[in-house]
């Protein structure tokens, strides 16, 4: 029952019609007796600003943050953590009395995500395609983890230059950047990271890669939408044999985290397994 005690979380996004996180934080609260109330809040980029100081005078004691904020908040936070500023975006704002502070769990929930698909990075050849907010985690956390080389393919191809660059500047790995067209040109790719919305909530189709043969050399491959359930990507991916999984693990995952941060406590491995299996058919097509 919602009184006048209940804290109130949310997540703001645009769009943010087809966002499990309602409910996902739900069964986290549910499961752990926190009297919260959490919502999904449609913002469009030109009133971020307005949103997110509202937000803290209303006294919404966090805030996940999706597409296509996840960079555009920054100006509009009291501070950002160290794994944040190195990410250079934020999904997770936590209320302090001078502001929001801001956290980046989109790194835990891709990093377990692969995990549990049973990719590993070090030594390997990855390629991120985007280089947007959640290209930044996915960068940052393969740089992490020792990969030979880290390839950033994206349409404008100055923005994947600038986030090279700017991963650059922290590691001391090959990081380079080619324009989406030369996909099909990269010698070694051992596992690829999708974090565009190309093809977010629309019948498999539209999709970054152009060609199943690009998936001829990869071991394992994320496409980071869970709506549709089964992008293009992913059945080209395991067209060619190749053991792909879709973002829904690590919209758990991180979802996990950022609840983890707003309530100081922490869930239970074995319980975030059940909210997997529990809520993916929510999530997958009737």
């Amino acid at each position: 029952m919602i009184t006048a005690r209940t804290d109130v979380l949310g997540v703001i996004g645009y769009p943010i019609e087809h966002s499990l996180s309602p409910q996902i934080h739900e069964r986290f609260a549910r499961a752990m007796n926190q009297d919260i109330c959490y919502a999904a809040f449609r913002v469009v980029p030109e009133r971020l600003g307005e949103a997110i100081a509202g937000a803290h005078s209303l006294g919404i004691k966090g805030l996940n943050v999706t597409i296509p904020h996840k960079q555009a908040c920054l100006p509009f936070l009291s501070r950002a953590d160290e794994t944040a500023r190195r990410i250079g975006a934020v999904n997770t704002l936590v209320y302090e009395e001078e502001g929001y502070a801001g956290y980046n769990t989109d790194y835990i929930g891709i990093k377990m995500s692969l995990k549990a698909a049973g990719a590993e990075i070090r030594g390997k050849s990855v390629v991120i395609i985007g280089a947007g907010g959640t290209a930044r985690a996915a960068c940052v956390m393969t740089a992490d983890n020792a990969p030979a080389e880290i390839v950033i393919a994206n349409r404008t191809s100055d923005n994947a230059e600038l986030l090279a660059a700017g991963v650059k500047s922290f590691y001391n790995i090959p990081i380079r950047a080619v324009p989406l067209s030369e996909l099909n040109n990269i010698l070694h790719k051992d596992i690829v990271i999708q974090t565009t919305s190309v093809g977010l909530n629309e019948p498999p189709g539209k999709c970054p890669v152009d060609s199943e043969s690009f998936f001829e050399e990869v071991s394992a491959a994320l496409d980071l939408i869970y709506s549709p359930w089964e992008t293009r990507f992913i059945q080209m991916a395991r067209a060619k044999g190749v053991p792909a999984v879709n973002g829904f693990s690590a919209l758990v995952y991180q979802a996990a985290a950022s609840f983890e941060l707003w309530r100081g406590l922490r869930l239970p491995p074995h319980y975030l397994d059940s909210v997997l299996e529990i809520l993916a058919p929510m999530a997958k097509p009737v």
